[in-house]
C-alpha cells in the first residue's frame, strides 16, 4: 500500500492514538472497541465494499479503521445511518477516558501527519519530540 499524504483522507483526529491511550486505561474498553471494529469489517465484508481509495498518511495510520469506515459510508446507506448513532455514542465513551490536552494532541497529531515531514516532530510512537 503507497502511503501518500496528498490523497489521504481528512482527518480531524487522530482515533488511533486516542483507542491506544484508553486501551491502556480501562481494561473494559479494548472488547468494546473490538466489538464495535467487528461490527464494521463485518458491514464491509457483507456489502462487498471495496477499501477507500485514500491511502493511509503514515505507517501509524494502517491501523486506523477511518479508511474501511469512509468506503463504507460511501457505499452504504444502512451504514452511514447506524454509523450516525453509534459514533458519537462511541466517541463520548472515549472522551471520557481522556483529558482535553489529549484531545489537543490527537488533533494536532492528525493535522501534522497531514505533513509529509511530520517524522521530523514525531516520534515513532506517535509523541511530540519537544
Amino acid at each position: 500500500m503507497t502511503l501518500s499524504p496528498t490523497l489521504a483522507s481528512p482527518c480531524r483526529i487522530c482515533t488511533a492514538h486516542l483507542v491506544a491511550l484508553c486501551d491502556q486505561r480501562a481494561w473494559w474498553f479494548p472488547p468494546f472497541r473490538h466489538a464495535l471494529t467487528a461490527g464494521v469489517r463485518l458491514c464491509a465484508w457483507l456489502g462487498r465494499v471495496p477499501a477507500d481509495p485514500h491511502p493511509p498518511r503514515s505507517p501509524h495510520c494502517l491501523t486506523c479503521l477511518r479508511f474501511q469506515k469512509n468506503a463504507l459510508k460511501q457505499h452504504s446507506a444502512l451504514f452511514r445511518w447506524l454509523d450516525r448513532g453509534v459514533n458519537p455514542w462511541f466517541n463520548r465513551v472515549r472522551n471520557r477516558l481522556l483529558t482535553e490536552a489529549e484531545l489537543d494532541q490527537a488533533r494536532l497529531l492528525a493535522e501534522r501527519r497531514a505533513d509529509p515531514d511530520w517524522q521530523a516532530d514525531w516520534g515513532a510512537d506517535g509523541h511530540h519530540r519537544y
